[in-house]
């Protein structure tokens, strides 16, 4: 299960003073909105110590469909961007609806590459039809856990999707870094799909996910991005893509449901190649604020206060994510008075780097306390 925050509310510190809660609330409200994935109850496979990618062709029709389906979203929960803390697991799906057909996959024409023989067709890691790894096998988990037939230095290389709403369109950028000697040529393979189809199969059965949508393509819109990297030089491609691409789905909103995957590739489309690494928009690095630092002091005592008291609580916000944080909001801090929030001090948030901090404090006189705030003794909860 994953969540994204579009409004973030964090309680840093409370002192309990009787019935009198101080707290420190820091508040975001430019984060990508929330989303929840389908939540499944099924075990963690093993992580083969890499990413693993996998292409998946079915259609509406195919009742062994549904067990692939099943299959591959099971996987993406416990070992991908569906909650797992391994995320290392992502797929694509070209599916067959009802009411529209096989989706346009040109000019890349990807279903065709993979020329399926039968229905479901899962294919690891660009297997050939000759391979292992190209397979109706809903044991995933062997699969993943075996390698997912990725290249044998998939270690040395990353990708990372991160993508954002600006206005009625998705802004996305992929980076691919490589820690091996020398430098490589890599191509972007990268679509924009659907997390959850609002199509279903045929009786009732799941509905698919990360379903193919559209391309990210090149400048000339012929093929993929390729890219040159060594050692400490990741490169970034940038798109800027319709959100109504996506429709709504599982119930959630076509920007919510927007999820780009991508993966690196040896050489371009045309063949069968080895795939270095894979990702998409649901994995890794997330813009997160954590509480640290949290202390309260009071001169006077340090067993509680008499009303007159100034109490001094201090916290700072740490950025705990992958990206750099340049949201806004306000650290606020408050006394609760019953059911209402008072607020002593709020602080407007500065841009925080990866690891940073920013420090907030106020002193909070007692004298305006209620009288049944009064206590002899104060703690600390986080």
């Amino acid at each position: 299960m994953k969540l994204y925050h579009k409004s973030i509310s964090l309680t840093i510190v409370a002192l309990f003073l009787g019935s009198i809660a101080l707290t420190i609330v820091a508040e975001n409200t430019n984060l990508p909105e929330s989303h929840l994935d389908d939540e499944t109850t099924v075990s963690k496979a093993q992580s083969p110590g890499h990413t693993v990618f996998n292409e998946y062709v079915g259609a509406h029709w195919c009742g062994p469909c549904h067990g692939a389906s099943n299959a591959m979203h099971d996987l993406y929960v416990t070992n991908g961007g569906g909650g797992s803390q391994s995320e290392d697991y992502t797929y694509i799906s070209f599916y067959e609806s009802a009411s529209s057909g096989w989706p346009n996959d040109g000019p890349i024409n990807r279903r065709a590459h993979i020329n399926p023989s039968y229905y479901p067709t899962m294919v690891w890691g660009d297997a050939t039809s000759s391979s292992s790894y190209y397979t109706s096998n809903t044991n995933t988990a062997n699969f993943y856990q075996n390698g997912g037939n990725m290249d044998a230095n998939a270690a040395d290389y990353s990708i990372t999707v991160f993508q954002s709403e600006n206005g009625n369109m998705m802004d996305i950028d992929i980076t691919a870094s490589y820690t091996g000697s020398g430098s490589k040529t890599v191509t972007i393979y990268a679509a924009v799909t659907e997390d959850t189809s609002p199509e279903s199969y045929d009786g009732g059965g799941p509905n698919p996910h990360h379903v193919f949508r559209q391309w990210l393509l090149n400048g000339m819109g012929n093929g993929f991005e390729s890219v040159t990297l060594s050692a400490g030089n990741p490169v970034t491609k940038s798109w800027s893509m319709p959100i109504s691409i996506v429709r709504p789905g599982g119930g959630h909103s076509a920007a919510d449901n927007f999820l780009t995957v991508a993966a690196l590739l040896d050489g371009d489309h045309t063949t069968h190649r080895s795939v270095l690494a894979a990702g998409d928009s649901h994995m890794g690095p997330k813009m997160d604020l954590a509480v640290s630092g949290v202390s309260l002091s009071n001169p006077a005592s340090a067993d509680g206060y008499v009303r007159g008291d100034q109490i001094t609580v201090s916290a700072s916000a740490v950025n705990v994510g992958g990206l750099d944080y340049s949201g806004g909001g306000n650290p606020e801090i408050i006394y609760m008075d019953g059911n209402n929030p008072i607020v002593v001090s709020s602080k407007q948030l500065t841009n925080i780097p990866v690891q940073g901090t920013m420090s907030h404090s106020a002193s909070v006189d007692t004298t305006s306390l209620p009288t049944n705030a009064l206590s002899s003794g104060a703690r600390t909860m986080i």
